[in-house]
């Protein structure tokens, strides 16, 4: 039996120089609450204002991205039914792999929490007692 020599090839995308493009950005909508450890966050007006329609009783849905120190992106979406509040959230990896959905879980309020130089806002599983994080926010940067 012959061996034959095995061929690679590259699989990186190239622009039309022939030069590898850049990692794509996440697709970031303008309706979606921003978090990073560096920079302030983008939209927190617009979790006010979900916040706003959970107690009001209005129906309502946001997404919710943060960035770890990687780059990567861990994204949660949050549907308010008028009744109970779901939360999905899905984490990416590395840059190879598609969004993976980590966890998903549902209750009926959202707290905050301030401890130390950070506000938690978390959802409190009623049946579990669990609380499951929905944001963290440095103050100090919230304040920029």
């Amino acid at each position: 039996m012959t061996p034959y020599p095995l061929l690679l090839l590259s699989m990186q995308k190239r622009n039309k120089r022939g030069q590898k493009r850049k990692k794509q950005p996440f697709d970031i909508k303008t309706t979606d609450v921003l978090v990073t450890d560096i920079e302030p966050p983008k939209n927190m007006e617009r979790f006010n204002h979900f916040l706003t329609n959970i107690r009001s009783r209005k129906k309502d849905s946001i997404r919710i991205i943060e960035y770890d120190d990687k780059g990567y992106p861990t994204t949660k979406t949050l549907d308010y039914d008028g009744n109970s509040i779901h939360v999905t959230a899905h984490r990416r990896f590395n840059d190879r792999q598609k969004d993976r959905r980590i966890y998903r879980s549902s209750g009926h309020q959202i707290n905050r929490l301030e401890e130390g130089p950070l506000d938690r806002y978390y959802l409190l599983n009623q049946l579990t007692n669990q609380r499951i994080k929905i944001l963290e926010v440095k103050r100090e940067l919230s304040r920029k």
